[in-house]
C-alpha cells in the first residue's frame, strides 16, 4: 500500500519522439501528434495503425501507437509497442524512455530502473532520464540513490521543477522532512502554485508532523472528506518509512 501511495505523489514528465522521412508519413505523424495533444488518442491510434499496416517497423508510428494506448488505459499494449520500437531502433533513446515510464505505471520499478539506465548509456546528459531514474529508485525504497539522481539532474539545471519536486518528496518520505520543506514550501506557497504542487507540500508537512497545516493546504483544492483521506495516506508514508 505504501508504494501505491508513493507512486501517486511522485511526478512524471513527458517526452517527444523521432521523425520519419516521407511526405505521407510526415502528414500522418502531424495528424497523430495533434490528436494526442488535443486529447483524442483514438484518432492518433487509428493513424498509427494505418501507418504500421504498411510499415510494421516504423518507429515513430510505434511510439505514437504506444502513447495513444497508454492514454486509453491499454498499459500492457503500450508496453508491447514501446518494446518493439526499442528492438527496431536500439540506438535511439525515445522508445526505451517511454518504455520505462509505462513500466513505472505498471508498478515494475526495477524494470523501469533498468530502462532508464539504458537511456543514460545512450544519452548520459538526459536530465529527464536521471529524474525518472530517481522515481524508479524511490519506488523501490532506495531513497539515498534516488536523491543522488535528482541532485545530479539539478547540478546541470538547478531550476528543473520535476527534479526539485521529486527530491523534496523523496526527502519527505525518507525522514528528512525539514529539508523537504525547504524545497517544497517555496514552490507550494507561490500565488500561482498548482493544486498538485500544494499537495506535494502537504506530503512534506504531514511528514513533519504538521497535520493541521497539511489539512489546511489540501482543503484549498479538496472537499473535507477527500482532504482527510489524502492526509491519512500521506501520514502513512511518514509512519512506514523503508
Amino acid at each position: 500500500m505504501r508504494r501505491v501511495v508513493l507512486a501517486s505523489v511522485l511526478l512524471l514528465a513527458g517526452c517527444g519522439g523521432s521523425g520519419t522521412s516521407s511526405l505521407g508519413s510526415s502528414l500522418g505523424e502531424h495528424t497523430s501528434e495533434a490528436a494526442l495533444d488535443t486529447g483524442v488518442p483514438t484518432v492518433a491510434l487509428a493513424v498509427a495503425r494505418d501507418r504500421l499496416h504498411a510499415h510494421p517497423d516504423d518507429v515513430q508510428a510505434l511510439l505514437t501507437q504506444g502513447k495513444a494506448q497508454f492514454e486509453m488505459g491499454q498499459v500492457g499494449a503500450a508496453e508491447a509497442s514501446f518494446r518493439k520500437a526499442a528492438r527496431v531502433s536500439p540506438g535511439t533513446q525515445d522508445p526505451t524512455m517511454e518504455l520505462g515510464r509505462v513500466l513505472l505505471a505498471e508498478g515494475k520499478a526495477a524494470d523501469a530502473e533498468r530502462a532508464f539506465q539504458r537511456v543514460l548509456v545512450l544519452a548520459p546528459d538526459s536530465l529527464t532520464a536521471k529524474t525518472d531514474l530517481g522515481v524508479a529508485l524511490d519506488l523501490q525504497g532506495r531513497h539515498a540513490k534516488a536523491q543522488q539522481a535528482y541532485r545530479e539532474a539539478l547540478e546541470s539545471r538547478p531550476n528543473l521543477l520535476a527534479a526539485q519536486v521529486d527530491l523534496g518528496l523523496s526527502l519527505a518520505v525518507s525522514g528528512r522532512a525539514k529539508e523537504a520543506l525547504d524545497i517544497l514550501r517555496p514552490l507550494g506557497t507561490q500565488p500561482d502554485a498548482s493544486p498538485r504542487m500544494r499537495q506535494d507540500l502537504a506530503v512534506a508537512l504531514a511528514a513533519a508532523g504538521d497535520h493541521e497545516g497539511a489539512q489546511a493546504l489540501l482543503r484549498q483544492d479538496m472537499q473535507a472528506p477527500e482532504a482527510t483521506q489524502a492526509l491519512a495516506a500521506y501520514s502513512e508514508l511518514a509512519d512506514n518509512r523503508q
